[in-house]
C-alpha cells in the first residue's frame, strides 16, 4: 500500500506550520517499507523554496 506523508514543523516565530516535505512510503503487508526502505521525497522546501522532483 502507498501512502503520501507531509512532514511539518512549528514555527514559533510565526506562530504556525511550515511543511518541511512531502514524502512518499510503500509499505508490505508485513508493516515494513518497501522498495530502498526510505522514505521517497516528493516536494522537500529549502529556504521557503519548495522543489518537487519532476
Amino acid at each position: 500500500m502507498s501512502y503520501v506523508y507531509d512532514w511539518m514543523e512549528y514555527d514559533h516565530h510565526n506562530e504556525r506550520m511550515q511543511l518541511l516535505a512531502t514524502v512518499h512510503l510503500f509499505r508490505r503487508p508485513d508493516g515494513s517499507i518497501g522498495a530502498s526502505g526510505k522514505p521517497d521525497p516528493v516536494v522537500i522546501v529549502v529556504d521557503g523554496v519548495p522543489l518537487t522532483d519532476p
